[in-house]
């Protein structure tokens, strides 16, 4: 937006320009009041400057916090760590369920035409991991948390080399009986 320069002093002109820049001025202020007015949250920081500056003769020059807004903050802070938290104990959950069906429902294969789809040993990990845990509210938990096929072919293969044959890839294991 370009700026006109006002009209040189003491002319009726500078008058008008003079009352239209007051005008402009007082609807600023009354457009800042009425947000100020409107929200809480502002009312209390401005009452907090004006204590501040009251008491120290200046004005605060870092921006003060109401005790609300740090409650909120620090309830995300925790919120976030809890969150993280969770994340960590969830792939040790689903770490340790994959260990146990690997020990409970899996052998190494001795032969290759032994070897079994990985498809098939997926599903075979979602039916028995669901029965992970001790009791009801630790199953239901660890359900929760099965890993995603991409997850669990990445756990696979720190254990097993995968091999491609024609139809889809195979690992060196196969399942026990009953499984």
């Amino acid at each position: 937006m370009v700026r006109i320069p006002p009209p040189p002093p003491g002319t009726d002109a500078w008058q008008a320009y003079v009352r239209h820049e007051a005008e402009q001025q007082a609807i600023k202020e009354a457009r800042w009041q009425a947000m100020i007015d409107a929200s809480p949250v502002t009312q209390a920081l401005l009452n907090e400057a004006k204590a501040y500056h009251e008491a120290h003769g200046e004005w605060p020059k870092v921006t003060m916090r109401t005790k609300k807004v740090s409650k909120e903050n620090d309830a995300m802070t925790k919120l976030k760590k809890a969150r993280k938290k969770v994340q960590e104990l969830a792939s040790i959950v689903r770490d340790q369920a994959f260990d146990d069906w690997l020990e409970r429902w899996t052998v190494k294969a001795e032969r290759p035409d032994e070897w079994t789809q990985a498809r098939v040993l997926y599903e075979n990990y979602l039916k028995r991991a669901k029965e992970f845990g001790n009791n009801q509210s630790e199953k239901r938990l660890s359900k929760e948390e099965l890993a995603t096929e991409t997850r669990w072919g990445r756990m696979m293969g720190a254990v097993y080399e995968k091999h491609r044959r024609p139809r889809a890839y195979y690992y060196p294991v196969r399942l026990k009986r009953g499984a």
